[in-house]
């Protein structure tokens, strides 16, 4: 049995997924909510959604998480507070969160002897490298409450596999777009603003910043690839290594929706300066050296496998932009 935490959210959704239909028994962990809403859960077929185990609680409990970790040989935890931009509002509960909710799983784990367990960090945690491609000797430098709490729970990762002989492995996929993804994000805001009929620009904030994005598909593959590694403590990156900033990225999608609208900038999604991180990319032959795979959907096609998708589901992205 894996328990996926974050089951319910972008990435979680893919992963489990992929590992119902690789005929893994999967328990999904959700955050409980009185209308029983499962999340991006719903958009799997219901014939693979009827064979994984859903799990409601709250992770920052540790009885709850307890309680999930049982019968479990592997854990692979996504659930975090993401958002960075969020993070300069709520410093604090974003630290404490992730700390807290990381703590509960570890803890959990190690009472239950389980001794496979994938985290999955951020890139975030580099900020902006004084080299380019991030390696895993490149230093840490949060420039953000949100960045900060990833260095603080890699650090929480890696001593609870020194201390207690855990099998734990920091998995740090660089910048995942695609279906399902909230609109919050970078690259699904900007499909939706030039899919919509309400937008007659395209409202963004730094253009220049530069940022190595991963298909959502090439995510869970790298940490369904991560639990096969039974060695004791390891980190891993996953980088395309093909760095695009924002402009290339909007042009992208112009040339896959076939429509064009003027940009301008909206000051709300700009970060504060110091915080801004110029540019994330990362060394994709490291990567390969270590587990031996890498990224396979290009930018370019998964840009257009996400509109596609956008398209066919733009009442529910409606839906989820009235509850922001």
């Amino acid at each position: 049995m894996i328990l996926v935490t974050g089951a319910s959210g972008f990435i979680g959704s893919h992963l489990v997924e992929e590992l119902v239909k690789k005929g893994e028994n999967v328990r999904a962990f959700v955050h409980y909510n009185s209308r029983d809403v499962l999340g991006n859960l719903e958009y799997i077929d219901k014939s693979l959604r009827d064979k994984i185990d859903i799990f409601a609680g709250d992770l920052q409990y540790l009885d709850e998480v307890f309680d999930a970790v049982k019968g479990v040989d592997k854990v692979i935890h996504l659930a975090a507070r993401i958002s960075v931009n969020y993070s300069y509002r709520a410093a604090i509960e974003t630290i404490e969160s992730n700390i807290k909710m990381l703590l509960n799983v570890l803890e959990a784990s190690r009472r239950h002897n389980v001794k496979n367990i994938v985290y999955v960090s951020s890139s975030e945690v580099y900020g902006t490298p004084e080299r380019i491609p991030i390696t895993l000797k490149t230093p840490k430098n949060a420039q953000s409450p949100y960045a900060a709490s990833k260095v603080a729970t890699d650090e929480i990762a890696r001593s609870f596999a020194l201390s207690y002989r855990m099998n734990i492995k920091i998995a740090r996929p660089f910048n995942t777009f695609g279906e399902r993804q909230s609109i919050r994000a970078v690259i699904p805001w900007i499909v939706y603003q030039l899919l919509s009929k309400d937008h007659k620009y395209i409202e963004i904030g730094n253009t220049h910043t530069k940022r190595d994005f991963v298909y959502v598909k090439d995510t869970a593959a790298f940490l369904i690839k991560m639990l096969e590694y039974e060695q004791g403590f390891m980190e891993v990156n996953f980088p395309s290594g093909a760095p695009y900033s924002i402009d290339e990225v909007i042009k992208i999608a112009m040339e896959e929706t076939g429509i064009e609208k003027e940009v301008k900038k909206r000051k709300e999604r700009v970060r504060p300066s110091g915080s801004e991180v110029q540019i994330l990319t990362g060394d994709v032959n490291e990567t390969y050296k270590l587990i031996g795979i890498r990224p396979e959907v290009s930018l370019r096609e998964g840009i257009k496998k996400l509109a596609t998708w956008m398209e066919n589901n733009m009442d529910k992205i409606q839906k989820e932009l009235s509850l922001l």
